[in-house]
């Protein structure tokens, strides 16, 4: 989810009939497409709307896909201003794709003015509730001072949940590097991962509580000085036969490494670190994807893009004994002209 030259794009059925769309959002303007994806053919166009009426406020390439208002039947799509015009702070939720008639079901500040800043907003969407009060995946929102926001959706409209202090103790972090999953299977509900911005230089990643925001546990995932800028993360079930899901944690854009950790205990264990037979210069967030893109395979498998656009995307499996390339897709063969994201969806 970023604001660039490149659209992004998410996979996802949204109307619940078993068939995935491409949902592609511009970052150039407000237009968010929709194509139908069936094996063997072209995508076909389903429809096209206007995330921010046009306004000019915003490009719309920070979305995902989820069923976020159990209200309403398929999946829902969010998108979150990119602060390319102004301080982003408003998400808006697009329902009506089962029943052909996209429309806007909510649209809501996620954040107050202060705490908002010229970047995309930084929301994931999760179960950090375990399934309560019948609301459907939760939007987890990060803010500029720290802040971590839960909210929920029910007859199309916003309900706020939680609200607590990633890094309370000084100096204080962002919440920006954020990501959301079941991390600790015996916990309930999802967790939330956040990690330094680069305000501490020290690579902390700290997992917390999502329905109290209690921190569980922290850790240094890189010696001092090799993440000064602040680490990115993601959380993704890519090794099938350890419980939950893994968090992988990068470099950012002091270089490419990504470290694969388990947590699945209570207590952080590095298990591998992501081949990088390419020499990645950096592991930016927009540049890695998880999804099931090998059927065959047990797991999710890794996709890694570059910045450099002739560099092809690279797609790992993983297991406890390591991780091996098993396809590349060369830049050429992609629809983007630059490699600014890659994403899969559900």
């Amino acid at each position: 989810m970023i604001s660039g030259l490149s659209p992004a794009a998410v996979i996802g059925d949204m109307d619940g009939d078993g068939t995935s769309e491409l949902i592609v959002g511009q970052a150039t303007d407000d237009r968010v497409e929709v194509y139908r994806i069936d094996p063997g053919s072209s995508p076909q166009y389903v429809a096209q709307l206007a995330a921010f009426d046009n306004s000019g406020v915003s490009g719309s390439s920070n979305i995902a896909v989820g069923d976020v208002d159990p209200s309403e039947p398929g999946n829902e799509l969010v998108v979150g201003e990119d602060g390319s015009r102004r301080r982003a702070a408003q998400l808006r939720i697009f329902g009506g794709f089962s029943t052909g008639n996209p429309r806007l079901l909510l649209r809501f500040q996620a954040l107050r003015p202060w705490a908002a800043s010229r970047s995309p907003l930084v929301f994931a969407l999760g179960d950090v509730l375990g399934n309560a009060d019948s609301f459907g995946q939760q939007i987890v929102v990060g803010d500029s001072k720290g802040r971590i926001y839960v909210y929920g959706v029910r007859q199309a409209a916003a309900v706020p949940l939680r609200r607590f202090l990633a890094f309370p103790d000084p100096p204080r972090c962002s919440a920006h590097r954020l990501a959301v999953g079941d991390l600790i299977p015996g916990n309930t509900g999802d967790e939330i991962a956040v990690g330094d911005d680069g305000t501490r230089q020290d690579g902390l990643v700290r997992v917390l509580d999502g329905r109290s925001g209690i921190p569980l546990l922290e850790f240094e995932a890189f010696s001092p000085g090799q993440a000064p800028a602040g680490v990115e993360l993601w959380v993704g079930d890519v090794i099938s036969s350890l419980p939950g899901a893994e968090l992988i944690v990068g470099q950012g854009e002091a270089g490419g490494i990504l470290r694969v950790f388990s947590v699945a205990q209570g207590v952080p264990v590095h298990v591998l670190d992501v081949p990088d037979p390419l020499h990645r210069t950096t592991s930016l967030h927009q540049h890695l994807a998880i999804g099931e893109l090998i059927p065959e395979l047990p797991g999710n498998e890794i996709a890694v893009a570059q910045i450099d656009p002739h560099v092809p995307v690279q797609v790992f499996h993983l297991d406890e004994n390591g991780a091996g390339l098993i396809d590349e897709l060369a830049a050429n063969a992609a629809a983007a002209a630059t490699t600014e994201t890659v994403a899969i969806g559900p």
